[in-house]
């Protein structure tokens, strides 16, 4: 774990010089459409750059693939932020490639124990590859829109790992790679509160990415591990994605009619308020998902809970 604070510690540092000396190049590279995501025009979207600059630091505990992929998936959030590929459609395309890439060379297909309902079709590995396909796809895209709100994906990330950390732990799966992650959102906490750093593209997309398959491997792992239990985790971004879909938006480009933006108007763009706000209904959805993490009826239950009160107080909030 020292290690882990270490390197944190020299990496956010280091950014924070480079901010310092070299503010006036950042501005002039970085400088594009931030106020849609954070209504401050000075804050950096380098998020995802000092993930992957740590995850290469903790390169053990990474194999070659994923390595190479989650360099290549923050390089194509990197292209957005730098506005180097504008096309929301062309990035759309290339994910689909790097991510389809990593699932066919690696063998990375979801498990069809104890997967409900479709447990036959899961049996297809063509129709399992595209079904994990599309999800991380959605997962990745989710991360995205929720990054529009300071600290709101930070926060969500930090639950997240902290349940899988708990999971992981009665079960005796090593969670070391969850630590380190969880040290990631501790430190980047203050810099994204105070405006300084943002996660951009690059660090939505990178956190998606792994998001969804940290939670493919375990539930994959352990069989007594229910498949809603992922969904528990995964609902938020992947319901503001579908959400999009139901309201006929495109999912490739954000609006102002997500729930957080919508939020942030009632709280007068009060990031901190709104972000607690929303990251204590996955507070509670996160700890019930937890705690009965096997029981598939107790796992529906909460999700559909989940999906009412979200359109609830999305239609509350839009009148």
């Amino acid at each position: 774990m020292l290690y882990f604070i270490f390197t944190n510690f020299i990496v956010f540092s280091s950014t924070l010089l480079l901010i310092k000396f070299k503010k006036s190049f950042l501005k002039e590279k970085f400088y594009t459409n931030v106020e849609k995501h954070n209504y401050n025009k000075n804050i950096f979207p380098l998020g995802g750059i000092i993930l992957i600059f740590l995850i290469f630091l903790n390169h053990k505990y990474f194999d070659l693939e994923l390595l190479i992929s989650c360099l290549l998936v923050s390089l194509l959030g990197l292209s957005s932020d730098l506005k180097i590929i504008k096309s929301p459609k062309i990035r759309f395309f290339l994910m689909i490639f790097v991510v389809g890439m990593y699932l066919y060379f690696t063998n990375n297909l979801i498990s069809q124990n104890n997967f409900p309902v479709i447990y036959k079709l899961m049996n297809n590995e063509l129709f399992n590859f595209t079904f994990l396909l599309v999800s991380i796809l959605i997962i990745i895209n989710g991360c995205n829109f929720i990054d529009g709100v300071n600290n709101n994906l930070n926060l969500y990330f930090f639950l997240l790992n902290l349940s899988l950390i708990y999971i992981k732990y009665i079960y005796g799966v090593d969670f070391e790679i969850n630590i380190f992650l969880l040290l990631f959102s501790f430190f980047f906490f203050y810099f994204n509160y105070k405006n300084i750093l943002m996660f951009g593209d690059s660090g939505a997309y990178l956190i998606g990415f792994l998001s969804a398959l940290d939670l493919v491997q375990i539930t994959n792992e352990i069989e007594l591990l229910s498949k809603y239990f992922a969904i528990i985790l995964l609902a938020y971004p992947s319901y503001e994605v579908l959400f999009s879909i139901i309201r006929k938006k495109n999912p490739l480009f954000p609006d102002g009619n997500h729930l957080h933006l919508l939020l942030m108007k009632i709280n007068k763009q009060n990031h901190f308020k709104t972000s607690l706000q929303l990251n204590f209904l996955n507070l509670i959805l996160f700890s019930l998902g937890s705690i009965y993490h096997n029981d598939d009826v107790i796992l529906v239950f909460l999700i559909l809970s989940y999906v009412i009160l979200y359109n609830y107080f999305h239609n509350y909030f839009s009148r």
